[in-house]
């Protein structure tokens, strides 16, 4: 059945004015000075041009950039007509013309479009007059639940750089999702942490230069590492490959967000593969070989009978080995399936005591107690999940709850592999797609989960605030990868050919941190207050 406005709420109840709905005061300081600089940018459009738009007249002045604008949409578009969405909501929406397009694609559907302009929002909804469409003055941080769970579509198209506080926006408008709801983010500035400083300056030089120095200070920027659970859905080209193709799009990604995004996708992908993990473990040698060397390092590594945390433990396959030689491990995971298969192990092994879990995300790590663990265990890749400002997080909070001296020990694919590089003889495109410093998408049980890989001279530089005696060890440097499960029976001469190879190169400095995994171990530095 298709909902109508009056079932999201009663707008009966609500002013109007000039065709807008009012749920907020209005803010005179911010829309006196963006309308004063919208029209000296020469944005401020009368209303025969905002009902063409995104087409623009060749001669206008920002003509080329409508046109990339253009291609967003359409783009959007083109996804939108592949779904069905009843209840959509366009957050900072203007003049109304992307609301528009929305409503005009989604003819069943009921559309609402919030801003705190008061100009554009009265021409938005003179122009626009759809009955399946409404404008309202609302700012959303406001104390209202009416919001809540109502919407199927949320979408910030060049709007996301107007909220100070990215992070509590999320969390609001996440508000207003129903359980299968999704967000997208369009034409929206981000940057990466180190680059903000510059681009604040270059924005606050750029409103100066027009009068408007004020309105710097309601114009945000915001990096990467803020978009929580958000999944690329569009990459523009960058770069040499632009330059080479001399590809005129929007240089700003697609952001989506959905209940199968990366951290409901992990928990989801990686329960479903719990059980086929203990059966892929009983019968690739590749994988039996990894991990004696892994333990084997951390073993050398840990004094008998340390209190042991494991993050991303997987099924529990190391928490039950360590636990096994006298030592006391707490597993952790967000995956339910998983953390299943490791209450299974303690119950079977008689490991009460010895061996617990709990469920935890690498943002809770800080809930433990100072100095709580005298070593710290994270393998197979499971720091992959995460960006570099996030690792560079995680380690912080190592440092605050591993005591003086502790050891941890990261197993981490890194960017270089060469044995991947040897697909590009093969015309494989993806031999070097460890080196997309945006990551990649993974399929796992049929849930997509963003992977980054990182370096071992990144790894190391986080590490040395608050670490001493880093070491790294590859694990084949020139080896085979992970997915090559049964390479030791199918060639085990060459295998062992290649751990020969190995043993020697993992003694040359300029090779450490190249191959499938590598691991890195640090102990805590003895500050001077211990």
């Amino acid at each position: 059945m298709t909902q109508n406005n009056s079932e999201i709420f009663d707008f009966d109840s609500l002013k109007r004015e000039n065709g807008v709905y009012y749920l907020s005061d209005v803010n005179d300081e911010f829309e006196r000075l963006y309308l004063e600089t919208r029209n000296s940018e020469s944005r401020v459009l009368i209303d025969e041009e905002v009902k063409l738009l995104p087409l623009t007249d060749f001669n206008y002045k920002l003509h080329a950039e409508w046109n990339l604008r253009k291609q967003t949409s359409d783009r959007f578009l083109y996804y939108l007509n592949k779904k069905t969405f009843k209840t959509i909501l366009d957050i900072g929406c203007g003049n109304g013309w992307f609301t528009n397009l929305l409503a005009q694609s989604n003819l069943d559907s009921k559309v609402i479009g919030i801003d705190i302009n008061k100009v554009e929002l009265e021409q938005a909804s003179i122009i626009f007059n759809s009955d399946n469409l409404q404008f309202l003055y609302f700012d959303i941080f406001d104390d209202l639940s009416l919001f809540d769970s109502k919407f199927d579509l949320i979408t910030l198209n060049a709007s996301a750089q107007y909220f100070p506080d990215f992070e509590n926006l999320q969390g609001r408008i996440k508000q207003f999702l129903t359980p299968k709801g999704e967000i997208h983010i369009l034409d929206s500035p981000f940057y990466k942490k180190q680059e903000i400083a510059q681009a604040k300056e270059r924005t606050k030089q750029y409103f100066k230069s027009l009068g408007s120095e004020e309105l710097s200070d309601f114009y945000h920027h915001h990096s990467y590492s803020e978009l929580n659970d958000f999944e690329i859905f569009y990459r523009p080209l960058k770069g040499l490959k632009r330059r080479i193709l001399n590809k005129k799009e929007s240089p700003f990604y697609w952001f989506k967000f959905s209940n199968s995004n990366q951290v409901t996708s992990v928990k989801k992908g990686f329960s479903k593969i719990a059980e086929e993990y203990e059966e892929l473990e009983e019968s690739s040698s590749l994988i039996q070989y990894k991990r004696k060397i892994i333990r084997g390092h951390l073993l050398n590594r840990l004094d008998k009978g340390s209190n042991l945390l494991e993050i991303n433990c997987g099924s529990g396959l190391d928490a039950l080995y360590f636990a096994k030689r006298g030592y006391k491990v707490l597993a952790t995971d967000v995956a339910n399936g998983m953390l299943q298969e490791v209450k299974l192990k303690i119950g079977r092994n008689k490991l009460e005591g010895k061996l617990s879990c709990q469920k935890v995300s690498f943002d809770e790590l800080s809930k433990f107690e100072e100095k709580q663990f005298s070593g710290i265990f994270s393998n197979f890749g499971g720091l992959n999940c995460i960006d570099g400002s996030e690792i560079n997080q995680v380690i912080k909070d190592f440092a605050k709850i591993i005591k003086p001296r502790g050891v941890i020990t990261l197993v981490i694919m890194p960017k270089n592999t060469p044995y991947e590089w040897l697909r590009i003889l093969k015309g494989n495109k993806s031999a070097f797609r460890r080196l997309n410093t945006d990551g990649v998408i993974a399929n796992v049980k049929g849930e997509k989960i963003m992977t980054y890989y990182h370096s071992a001279g990144e790894v190391k530089r986080m590490l040395k605030q608050d670490f001493e005696n880093i070491q790294i060890e590859n694990i084949f440097t020139f080896g085979p990868s992970g997915s090559s499960y049964h390479y030791p029976k199918k060639y085990p001469f060459l295998f062992k050919v290649l751990i020969t190879i190995d043993k020697f190169l993992n003694k040359i400095g300029v090779l450490k941190g190249v191959g499938d995994y590598y691991i890195i171990s640090a102990s805590k530095k003895i500050s001077n207050n211990v």
